[in-house]
């Protein structure tokens, strides 16, 4: 692991992080062909179809490559139990197997949520301390990411939950109990996956009266704010309430970009979008295609 390294090597080493495939990865594996100008907003049918599934079995290559969904899920098991046990238990001596499985599937399931220790605290029933020590040592594993609310008050970010989400998303769909997929949290989580393979110097969530799912920070100020949105039932109203949000961090935050990536393409935007938001579709987004 990298803390390791940095002890062993200390001024000696450069780390390079490895990330699963991206989604322009994950349609060259599958030799699906990128759509060349001019692009139409709403994906064609084999793009859609990748990205369900992209969203559905993420980016390990050997998932990719492999057709068989059951054996897509024995792998995807078999590399969270490797995890757990090898990079996790055995590294810091931890003799509760059970209790680190069940905060690591709660935690990947709950991609694109807030989440307070305390809170996973009572429902496990140990000591704060504990979760702490355990959530640190899943994400220093890259199962997820733990994301802070965008502030220059220490105190506020101390007392604010943290935001997760899974660095590959096969990892929540083999850990999640519900049928349905929930294309809005797994889009945010998609999208902040894409945001760390960019140079930036942290990635944060943000939250006043409304929130935003996602602002990338250069320097010492944020340079993009991101809101996720699934449309696929074309609800002005959630469209609307997103929107808001984003006016609200441009009060506030006026140099910064601001984004709307949609999930799909609705038939119908609320009237009078600012012209300060610039909407686009995930697809656009994942393929960084202007």
């Amino acid at each position: 692991m990298s803390r390791e390294l940095a002890t062993l090597l200390t001024g000696r080493h450069v780390d390079v992080r490895v990330h699963p495939l991206s989604f322009k990865e994950f349609l060259a594996f599958n030799a699906i062909r990128i759509p060349t100008k001019p692009l139409s907003l709403i994906s064609p049918p084999e793009i859609q179809a990748a990205l369900k599934s992209y969203l559905t079995w993420g980016g390990l290559p050997r998932v990719v490559l492999t057709k068989n969904e059951n054996n897509k899920r024995s792998l995807l098991r078999g590399y969270l139990d490797d995890i757990l046990f090898k990079d996790v238990a055995l590294r810091h001596n931890i003799r509760n197997m059970r209790l680190l499985k069940d905060i690591a599937i709660y935690l990947l399931t709950q991609t694109s949520c807030r989440i307070t220790y305390k809170r996973l605290a009572q429902v496990y029933d140990v000591s704060q301390s504990i979760i702490q020590n355990y959530c640190g040592y899943i994400e220093e594993s890259f199962l997820v990411s733990f994301l802070s609310i965008y502030s220059q008050k220490a105190a506020e970010i101390n007392r604010n939950p943290k935001k997760t989400h899974c660095h590959d998303l096969g990892f929540r769909y083999i850990s999640n109990m519900s049928s349905t997929l929930d294309l809005g949290k797994l889009s945010e989580t998609c999208v902040y996956n894409q945001l760390t393979c960019q140079e930036n110097d942290g990635i944060y969530y943000w939250k006043d009266f409304g929130e935003v799912d996602l602002v990338l920070r250069m320097g010492t100020e944020p340079q993009k704010f991101i809101q996720v949105v699934y449309t696929g039932s074309d609800n002005e109203m959630v469209l609307s309430r997103e929107i808001r949000s984003l006016v609200e961090a441009h009060e506030k935050f006026p140099k910064a970009e601001k984004l709307l990536v949609t999930t799909t393409w609705p038939r119908h935007f609320p009237k009078n979008i600012p012209k300060f938001i610039k909407v686009i579709p995930l697809w656009h987004f994942l393929l960084n295609l202007k």
